[in-house]
């Protein structure tokens, strides 16, 4: 399945909920989710499969 629903430019408001997503590819091969909204932070991180 697709990782994102929706695509866009880093750091954009994809979907005009006035949450901020930046995405950052780690050396390793994880992925590092960053979601703000306001004064709110959350981190999601998704492993690579291989």
């Amino acid at each position: 399945g697709a990782l994102f629903s929706s695509q866009g430019p880093a750091g954009s408001d994809v979907k005009n909920t006035g949450i901020k997503q930046i995405r950052s590819l780690e050396p390793n091969g994880e992925m590092l989710v960053t979601s703000i909204q306001g004064d709110v932070t959350g981190y999601r991180w998704f492993k690579r499969e291989n």
